[in-house]
């Protein structure tokens, strides 16, 4: 049961819109690409990252870049940057990458398997009093060479409840995870396309988020990154609709549409 959390938000929030208040948002980027504990190659995928990583920077995220991190390290950081409030305070939300190999419903840091609820809770409206009633996003980029199914989803969850002002709200509330491809199916089958959610999102960013003040939302982006994906495997690969491949997955708990726009 989730027993919600208090907190203040805004006089002037906008019923359909999170506040760009400050036009920034906190960004940590977790690249595992070594695994001590599985029998899997380090990945090459650094330069990838790389351009996703300046072109965050570039509508206005504040990112930092990790890599190899073992599960306990990437807990604490975690929980050391959700506790910092005044700087969260000074955001509009924050977005956490985690790039790393993944297979069946299990995602593994260096050394072991990550637990996504321990990623996730330390962000919970009842605990990061700095994000609460900010969007919360989360990507995954679950890389394995093992082809076995064909994964083709997509889930948009849409505007729930208004808060008052001050306001109680569910503690889960906020949260937006996208993947790679459904929990469940973290295969791609080709080494090539290790990093292709990485790609993807990198360039649907970079060619359709505008200049400010203009600005587009994360629903139409996610739409355009599946839709990009499926382009890549399909049609830029030249590979026939019947062979293996994943189209992104989001699950959302957002109460307003998230917004973008490249800074001046």
């Amino acid at each position: 049961t989730d027993a919600g959390a208090e907190g203040v938000v805004s006089a002037k929030l906008n019923d359909n819109y999170y506040p760009r208040r400050y036009k920034k948002m906190q960004c940590i980027i977790f690249n595992i690409r070594k695994f001590y504990h599985l029998n899997e190659e380090e990945i090459e995928n650094t330069e990838d990252v790389q351009r996703l990583k300046l072109t965050l920077e570039s509508i206005g995220f504040i990112c930092t870049y990790y890599e190899n991190k073992e599960a306990w390290e990437v807990y604490d950081i975690l929980q050391i940057l959700a506790k910092s409030n005044d700087d969260l305070a000074q955001t509009d939300g924050f977005l956490c990458w985690i790039i790393t190999h993944g297979d069946e419903h299990t995602l593994h840091a260096s050394d072991r398997a990550l637990e996504l609820d321990s990623i996730l809770k330390p962000f919970a409206g009842d605990k990061c009093p700095g994000l609460f009633g900010k969007p919360k996003l989360f990507f995954v980029q679950a890389m394995n060479k093992t082809s076995k199914s064909i994964c083709v989803a997509d889930a948009y969850g849409g505007p729930a409840s208004e808060p008052d002002i001050p306001c109680r709200i569910p503690a889960m509330a906020d949260f937006y995870l996208a993947f790679s491809s459904a929990p469940g199916f973290f295969e791609s089958g080709d080494e090539e396309d290790l990093s292709h959610f990485v790609k993807m999102v990198t360039k649907v960013l970079k060619e359709h988020v505008p200049q400010d003040p203009v600005q587009v939302d994360l629903s139409s982006l996610m739409a355009r990154i599946v839709h990009e994906t499926r382009e890549y495997f399909v049609g830029a690969k030249g590979r026939s609709g019947l062979l293996c491949y994943q189209l992104p997955c989001a699950m959302s708990t957002l109460t307003r549409h998230v917004t973008f726009s490249k800074l001046r």
